[in-house]
């Protein structure tokens, strides 16, 4: 087995064997792999805990359940604020227990950052066999963002940010959405060459 083969960091290969011997980004991937481990051996079943790659921070976090549209539960729907709860915060629930399912599913990681930027995780894609870092969309993402020029401007700028990161690492990078992707946001992606999907839940 190639030595670049041998270590990961956000759950995926490294891509050249020089980032092998760049203490910080070894230190990163050791403390990333262990939170991850300490993650599933101590936390409760109804709660999870968040941790930066790096380990300096982790945070317990609220149960993943709560009222949602439709009685979707975390299973589906849209999210809808329960008593006392913000619709920014039922929303961004919403989403973790989207990211979380995808973990489950896809078998990767959590949430990550690299180059300054988070990603919702990273998984081995069962067809290629590469490392996948992705960005998680759940619920109204794309119909809301479509609403506001500036936030559909902040999402071009920041996922064709992301996608340059990853290719720089030699990474493969996509987008996955709960939702169809409406056809502006798709033909973009399509353009710049950024991989999307759909997989509901």
């Amino acid at each position: 087995m190639p030595i670049q083969d041998s270590l990961t960091y956000g759950g995926v290969p490294y891509a050249n064997v020089d980032d092998i011997f760049d203490e910080t980004k070894l230190v990163r991937a050791f403390a990333w792999a262990l939170g991850g481990i300490l993650n599933q051996l101590t936390k409760e079943p109804d709660t999870y805990t968040l941790c930066r790659p790096d380990g300096s921070h982790c945070e317990e976090k609220a149960p993943l359940t709560g009222t949602f549209a439709g009685g979707g539960g975390l299973l589906g729907g849209s999210p809808k604020a329960g008593s006392g709860e913000s619709a920014g915060r039922a929303a961004e629930r919403y989403g973790r227990g989207y990211e979380v399912y995808l973990e489950e599913k896809l078998g990767g990681g959590g949430v990550f950052s690299e180059k300054g930027r988070q990603f919702d995780g990273a998984y081995i894609d069962p067809v290629t066999g590469k490392g996948t870092w992705h960005e998680a969309k759940s619920g109204e993402f794309f119909e809301n963002t479509l609403k506001n020029p500036t936030r559909l401007s902040k999402f071009y700028s920041t996922e064709g940010q992301k996608f340059g990161i990853a290719n720089e690492r030699g990474i493969d990078y996509r987008v996955i959405s709960e939702n169809p992707i409406p056809e502006k946001i798709s033909n973009w992606l399509d353009k710049k060459g950024i991989p999307w999907e759909v997989m509901s839940r």
